[in-house]
């Protein structure tokens, strides 16, 4: 579905990206991580045609992006990380104008705003006026804009953003059933979080290099595979020790002089839609089971990075 050769692209003496190569299959989730500078948005937005590469060459849909922009405009759907200036237009006019631009005929176009209202759970709220959305409501407007005319393929910039827990569920929910559907999704991200959960592929980027793709598990295995926490309990911590044991993403556990070292393994974490930023409910679940105090939770971080530059560093260059 989306095919990326050899791509360079190059502002001035300024190189964003260099001999970029990556595939992303249809109904798949894919994302490009890298930190600031890495050349990820400039990605999506050659991906997108706003940008056309200096070299190699972008193949969409089973057409060359260079010529077939618009062709590849009809069968994409992108979302920026900002959403601009925009004011005096209800929701359902504001989407009712992108999906007219979009050549969608009235009938059709009535059914879809209905269809992307719901998806990305502005459902009830399309009589509001657009400059009084809250942040988390303009990305998922941005969204439904995105998904409006059912793309083939879908651009997505930096889906958390800092966002509230749960509108950021939702949101990679949403993004998920895109591609359940068939379409191929490509995230951008410069969090490790930010994709673990929502794709089964990805590519990491640093100084505009591809340093490698393939399965989210992969690039967790070989970057950093393991996440530790300390638990402080009240009790006699033995027989939960050998409990936890038992868990299939629980690496090691030891007993301590106040409570447990448990090692989770990322991979297998990521593999039951469990983050890696917090420990997972089944363990604490396991430790109140028999009857112990949990005092505290801590996460021990046996490495000061954090987990892009973790993985930025241990991928071979």
């Amino acid at each position: 579905m989306i095919s990326v050769r050899h791509v360079s692209k190059r502002f001035g003496d300024i190189v964003a990206l260099s001999e970029v190569s990556f595939y992303v299959p249809a109904g798949v989730v894919h994302g490009l991580i890298g930190g600031e500078g890495s050349g990820k948005t400039t990605c999506l937005r050659l991906l997108a045609t706003l940008l056309m590469p200096d070299e190699g060459s972008i193949v969409i849909d089973e057409r060359h992006t260079a010529t077939h922009i618009w062709e590849t405009r009809r069968a994409t759907g992108y979302v920026p990380d900002t959403f601009g200036n925009v004011r005096g237009l209800t929701v359902r006019e504001y989407l009712d104008f992108y999906g007219s631009c979009a050549g969608l005929p009235r009938k059709r176009r009535r059914r879809r705003l209905g269809e992307a209202l719901g998806l990305t759970g502005l459902g009830g709220r399309e009589g509001g006026r657009v400059e009084e959305l809250s942040r988390e409501d303009r990305r998922r407007l941005l969204l439904a804009k995105a998904v409006l005319h059912e793309p083939r393929v879908l651009l997505v910039d930096e889906p958390r953003g800092g966002m509230d827990p749960r509108v950021e569920f939702e949101l990679a929910a949403a993004i998920s059933r895109v591609a359940s559907g068939g379409a191929a999704v490509v995230v951008a991200s410069s969090t490790v979080a930010g994709v673990e959960r929502l794709c089964s592929q990805a590519s990491v980027l640093d100084g505009g290099r591809l340093l490698r793709s393939g399965s989210v598990d992969e690039l967790l295995q070989a970057a950093c595979p393991r996440v530790v926490w300390s638990l402080r309990l009240a009790g006699e911590p033995g027989l939960v020790a050998s409990r936890l044991a038992h868990l299939e993403y629980v690496a090691d556990v030891r007993v301590t002089g106040d409570g447990l070292r448990i090692c989770l393994d990322q991979v297998q974490m990521s593999r039951r839609g469990l983050s890696t930023e917090s420990i997972p409910p089944e363990v604490i679940r396991v430790v109140l089971d028999q009857g112990l105090r949990l005092m505290s939770v801590t996460s021990v971080d046996e490495d000061a990075r954090d987990p892009l530059a973790r993985v930025i560093e241990n991928l071979p260059g």
